[in-house]
């Protein structure tokens, strides 16, 4: 059943028919309700079509609108708008950009252009936030117009083989591929790690990480083996910190510091005003030494800080005056439990509170494998010159090419 009518007053009533047509034609009040057409059901509870729709405290019309209306030429929604699950909100004449929710995830969807996501508020952010993890909500990434920087909240995983790069084609590449990490310069220009006072590399960031280089700024730059220093230099050059190895020629036009063994597989050549330095205090140890010192190649168990000879099967015998084997023979002084591990030829060598007087001879004595400021005097003894005592802990030694043999 149709119902119609024109001028001025309200519908009282609507067919109870399941499906009945409603057409109004109203001219005030304004603005004008120029067609209305609905596809009422059951009592009035669905509008199909429609310009303008008014509460007019019609029962029919109450279940679908309250109080005001909704002109769809454009005007300002004082409540909520609700569309259901997957029922998209679409925006441009093509609907090139539509939102919903499908009862588990929401979408911003674009299919056509760029998406801009924009604020022109003044010293505003944009900012992105989402679960903690423990039910609240944090900032995981903020687009600061104020300080006109991108600022990251939280950490940024790159999963493996994903690349940071820099640079407009791409120069460096910072990434993982499941087994390494590259930082990897293959652009134009140079690869500059810098640091405004230290720069270090180590194992990792804790206070216990192995140190790798330490790079300091106006300083030293220092390398290490197993958290342990090995190598820095200096204002006057370098320093080695245990031994060196050279398996080529060595060539020194300057001061080099070598704190530890010098193992050259090669030539050493000296500059014209070059010499070697030796330290006259070397450690406070009898297992040290500064000067010609030789891994003895013959297996020979001594005690350090002791006088020794040669023997004729290439061991070691303790020196003593009395027998000319024992006395005239190559001499060395031992700087371990075993020749092999270092027998001091020529140069200083620790012996503490010696006793010795300063600047005086010293000679190989009587007592095997000692020395003294006294020369021995028995019929048949050889005196020899082994040395001197340079202060109250360390000695010279510098055996004689020379004896004499008293008869």
């Amino acid at each position: 059943t149709a119902v119609a009518g024109s001028g001025s007053g309200t519908v009282t009533s609507v067919s109870s028919a399941t499906t009945s047509q409603l057409t109004v034609s109203q001219s005030s009040p304004a603005p004008a309700l120029s067609i209305v057409t609905a596809a009422v059901a059951n009592g009035g509870t669905a509008l199909a079509t429609g310009d303008q729709i008014y509460d007019w405290g019609v029962a029919a019309f109450a279940p679908i609108v309250s109080g005001g209306y909704l002109p769809l030429s454009g005007g300002t929604m004082t409540g909520d708008l609700r569309l259901n699950d997957s029922v998209e909100l679409e925006l441009g004449s093509d609907a090139d950009i539509r939102m919903y929710h499908d009862d588990s995830n929401g979408y911003i969807n674009s299919y056509k252009g760029d998406l801009y996501i924009r604020t022109f508020d003044d010293d505003k952010d944009i900012i992105f936030q989402s679960d903690n993890g423990s039910g609240g909500v944090a900032t995981y990434f903020q687009i600061d117009g104020s300080d006109v920087i991108s600022k990251a909240h939280k950490n940024i995983r790159f999963l493996d083989n994903v690349k940071a790069n820099f640079g407009n084609s791409d120069d460096l590449q910072i990434y993982h591929d499941g087994s390494n990490s590259y930082i990897k310069e293959g652009g134009t220009g140079e690869l500059i790690i810098s640091s405004g006072t230290v720069l270090r590399l180590r194992s990792d960031a804790s206070p216990t990480g192995e140190e790798y280089i330490n790079c300091t700024r106006d300083g030293a730059v220092a390398l290490f083996y197993n958290n342990v220093e090995k190598f820095h230099t200096s204002s006057t050059g370098v320093d080695v910190l245990g031994d060196l190895t050279v398996d080529t020629t060595a060539v020194i036009d300057g001061a080099t510091t070598i704190n530890g063994q010098l193992n050259q597989n090669g030539d050493i050549k000296l500059g014209a005003s070059a010499s070697i330095v030796l330290d006259d205090t070397p450690t406070g140890s009898t297992a040290s030494g500064s000067g010609t010192i030789v891994e003895w190649s013959v297996s020979e168990s001594v005690t350090a800080g002791t006088l020794y000879a040669v023997k004729t099967n290439g061991g070691w015998t303790t020196a003593d005056a009395d027998n000319e084997n024992t006395a005239t023979y190559m001499l060395g002084i031992a700087l371990g439990t075993n020749a092999t591990a270092g027998m001091l030829l020529q140069g200083f060598f620790y012996k503490s509170s010696h006793g010795f007087t300063i600047g005086a001879p010293l000679y190989v004595s009587n007592t095997g494998g000692t020395f003294s400021n006294s020369r021995p005097t028995g019929t048949g003894d050889y005196v020899r010159i082994i040395g001197y005592a340079t202060s109250a802990n360390y000695i010279y030694f510098d055996p004689d090419k020379t004896w004499v043999k008293i008869d």
